[in-house]
């Protein structure tokens, strides 16, 4: 399916980051790329490498706490235990849970991430001085995009359905459970699905949420004075506007409602 607008739209009110797509990929702090396709439309975030090893840009991250359980479900969606006792096979496959998830409304989403961590970058403020500099002596372009912050996790679900009254069947191992559909452990698969329900599922880690940075506008007009002036020798020598900070003005989240990936790597 293409760029699912309502699903971005959900997600990022609810955790303030932007969506991978498709969402079973993982990227790492560090790689950078350029983004494909209009705004709200969909488009394909290309990894051209990472900024660590292609530019030898040192940097530090941190990690949170681990979350057993991140998810999200739209309303009219239900997610109930339909195992037959002792389990069942389903074409020869034997799944010791089956649960049935129900879509009352048509546009609907469920986003389950199970043993999620974020993941940040450090040293922003670094980072974006020496990507300028790059930038203004032509060893980095102005559109390139730098991951800096992700929601990994172990493992993932994500059902998207276009029509009301839809239902799909998922089964997997004994840990399965209504309320943690994403476990990595459970082996999760489906067993029954209608055309109208896209399904997403990953035993191994992704990332289907990030936030990227990029040389902004007004890094991009102070350039000349960085080369020439020695701006970038001191982060006080640029010239800031009233409420911005260093790290704004270099290198700002970007606006990614359009940065999933449909197809490529």
């Amino acid at each position: 399916m293409g760029f699912p607008a309502d699903y971005a739209k959900a997600m990022e009110k609810q955790f303030g980051f932007q969506v991978m797509w498709p969402p079973n990929r993982l990227v790492q702090i560090g790689d950078y790329g350029t983004i494909h396709g209009g705004k709200g439309k969909g488009g394909a975030f290309t990894k051209l490498g990472n900024i660590a090893r292609d530019f030898n840009l040192a940097f530090e991250t941190e990690t949170s706490a681990r979350v057993e359980v991140e998810s999200l479900q739209s309303d009219g969606v239900s997610i109930v235990n339909a195992t037959a006792d002792g389990g069942g096979k389903v074409d020869g496959v034997d799944f010791a849970v089956q649960l049935s998830v129900h879509f009352e409304k048509k546009n609907s989403m469920v986003y389950n991430g199970s043993g999620m961590v974020l993941r940040s970058m450090k040293d922003i403020g670094s980072i974006g001085t020496q990507l300028a500099r790059k930038l203004a002596s032509g060893d980095w372009k102005k559109n390139y995009l730098v991951v800096t912050d992700v929601h990994e996790t172990e493992g993932m679900t994500v059902l998207l359905c276009q029509t009301k009254n839809t239902q799909v069947t998922l089964g997997g191992s004994a840990s399965l459970t209504t309320g943690d559909i994403g476990k990595a452990s459970a082996n999760v698969e489906v067993i029954s699905n209608q055309s109208s329900i896209a399904h997403y599922i990953a035993s191994t880690p992704t990332t289907p949420l990030l936030k990227a940075r990029a040389v902004n506008k007004k890094g991009l007009k102070l350039q000349n004075d960085m080369l020439t002036n020695g701006a970038l020798a001191g982060t006080n020598a640029i010239p800031l506007e009233d409420g911005d900070t260093f790290e704004e003005v270099l290198f700002d989240y970007c606006d990614l409602d359009h940065l999933p990936n449909a197809d490529g790597d």
